[in-house]
């Protein structure tokens, strides 16, 4: 896996069921739902994209 499709998540919540109207955008081993699409207008991530692997590691 690249480090560019790596996400890290600190939670033990999760979306499960979106609205059919909702487009997956990204899934993971643990999460279901990483990202998705909903609307017009409104995106959803369900991981932190600003924490960075040399973050995690110190």
């Amino acid at each position: 896996m690249n480090w560019s499709e790596m996400v890290y998540h600190l939670h033990n919540e999760g979306i499960h069921d979106l609205p059919k109207e909702a487009i997956l955008l990204a899934r993971g081993q643990t999460c279901f739902t990483r990202a998705f699409h909903y609307s017009n207008n409104a995106e959803g991530l369900q991981f932190h994209p600003e924490l960075t692997r040399t973050m995690i590691q110190d």
